[in-house]
């Protein structure tokens, strides 16, 4: 054998070895991108809608607590603070006078919006537990989460 065919036959092997480590390293990266879509778009989606729905539980529980609430001072209440504020030259007074007018000219009652933003929120939630407990790993997380949202719809149903 030649020198020339040596070094080509050497080159050759270089090259087929190259590529050999070429596709590997790409099926590696494959792999991997699979693995974290398949991460991203289960577990790590479903805690992500397990915490918003978390967050809609507090906001509608805090919700349920303003509308429990008298909906605000009496009428004479309102009246002596507005002339407290007018006396002491409080310009909140004339903030507090205009929103009276609205109040008084027919605005949407505070009560009734409170009680749609909690049907709002309701929904919200019921929404995000079902892709939590869609999207976990675990039968006993999406009977759980199956068995809150059950028991939330039928509360919300009250409203």
């Amino acid at each position: 054998m030649s020198i020339r065919f040596k070094v080509l036959l050497g080159f050759v092997v270089v090259t087929v070895i190259t590529a050999l480590l070429g596709g590997v390293g790409y099926q590696t990266v494959v792999t991997l991108g699979q693995s974290a879509v398949e991460v991203y778009d289960k577990p790590l989606m479903g805690i992500n809608h397990a915490r918003a729905a978390q967050t809609d539980f507090i906001v509608i529980n805090r919700l349920i607590g303003r509308l429990s609430r008298p909906a605000g001072p009496s009428e004479t209440e309102r009246q002596r603070l507005l002339r407290e504020a007018a006396e002491t030259g409080n310009p909140a007074a004339d903030a507090a006078e205009s929103e009276g007018a609205d109040a008084e000219s027919g605005a949407e009652d505070p009560r009734a919006l409170l009680v749609e933003e909690i049907r709002d929120r309701f929904s919200d939630f019921a929404d995000n537990l079902d892709i939590a407990a869609e999207r976990t790993l675990s039968r006993d997380t999406a009977e759980a989460a199956a068995a809150v949202g059950e028991a939330v719809r039928g509360w919300g149903g009250e409203l």
